[in-house]
């Protein structure tokens, strides 16, 4: 293959990964949530045939409810902004696309914007549970 093959392919390859990626995130999304709502009528219609009372539903509701990370978005943030960090880094170098140390410049950033997330979510953990006593 000569460099003229090697460019085009790489520009092909690009467009599909980026153009997939936020159709099978939206599919996914989809399928997460359509698989959410038939446990939950699936639970509906235990609780009625069972006639359950009302404390046990409650129970059984609480049960199911996922805690959520508060410091999610933070740690995207992080994420994508090392990642960011990391492609300016890349393209202030000039390094090519296809060189393993433009992976390992993104890496770094990643790493460093997770390390970062860590940190402050530490911080802010001491300090919640600190007002909380």
């Amino acid at each position: 293959m000569n460099q003229f093959e090697i460019t085009a392919l790489t520009g092909l390859v690009t467009m599909f990964l980026s153009l997939s990626i936020p159709i099978i995130a939206v599919i996914m999304s989809v399928w997460n949530n359509v698989k959410n709502k038939e446990k939950d009528t699936e639970l509906r219609k235990l609780i009625v045939e069972k006639q359950v009372d009302t404390e046990s539903v409650r129970l059984l509701i609480a049960q199911m409810e996922k805690k959520s990370n508060p410091y999610k978005p933070l740690r995207w943030g992080c994420v994508l902004v090392g990642a960011g960090l990391g492609a300016l880094v890349n393209y202030l170098i000039h390094t090519e696309v296809a060189s393993p140390f433009f992976w390992l410049v993104l890496a770094v950033g990643v790493g460093i914007g997770l390390l970062i997330s860590f940190i402050v979510e530490q911080k802010l953990s001491k300090k919640a549970a600190e007002e909380q006593s």
